[in-house]
């Protein structure tokens, strides 16, 4: 039998790698290592998507040059920077097999595709949601909408409060940088 793939989770903005912590629990006693990694977009104001997508890029390559093939799960921004990084981690086209693993899925939730050749913002139009707003002294996109409604509004009150306190700063810069690194597959 072969092994079973290793599952890379990439959280949303203003996520967190914990965000995905129930899923792995639930996966990891069938026989899947899941990681989940850390956006630097949530550590750091001064982090870009091009950091984001190093961070995911270093978890799909740690895997791969030890012969395991990679599952990428993907959470709405995460999407875009989960995407990006699976460039050169895909299978060969011509079906050559290398003593390296490779990216054999992509799966998106509440996420769109990365397009190439535009920023995260540019893909949204060009300005941001109604759901957020840019603070230009803080470098900061700042949500401007109920969070627990917003993320968490169909799980009980309690819980969902639980993770509203979770939540991360989500550096601006990482919506409006790396239109030259965003990757459409």
């Amino acid at each position: 039998m072969s092994q079973k793939p290793t599952i890379i989770f990439v959280p949303g903005a203003w996520h967190t790698p914990e965000t995905w912590d129930k899923v792995i629990s639930a996966l990891e006693p069938h026989g899947f290592k899941c990681i989940a990694v850390a956006l630097p977009s949530t550590l750091s104001v001064s982090a870009t998507f091009p950091d984001d997508i190093k961070a995911v890029q270093d978890s799909i390559s740690a895997e791969t040059t030890q012969g395991r093939d990679v599952i990428v799960v993907a959470h709405s921004y995460g999407g875009a920077v989960g995407g990006s990084a699976l460039k050169g981690f895909t299978s060969p086209r011509d079906g050559s097999s290398s003593k390296h693993g490779h990216a054999i899925g992509f799966i998106l939730i509440a996420s769109g595709f990365s397009v190439g050749g535009v920023t995260f913002l540019d893909a949204l139009g060009g300005k941001p949601p109604p759901i957020w707003k840019e603070d230009t002294e803080t470098g900061l996109a700042i949500l401007v909408v109920d969070e627990r409604e917003l993320f968490y509004h169909d799980l009980p009150e309690e819980e969902g409060n639980y993770w509203v306190g979770k939540l991360a700063k989500q550096s601006m810069k990482a919506f409006t940088t790396g239109a030259d690194v965003g990757y459409p597959g």
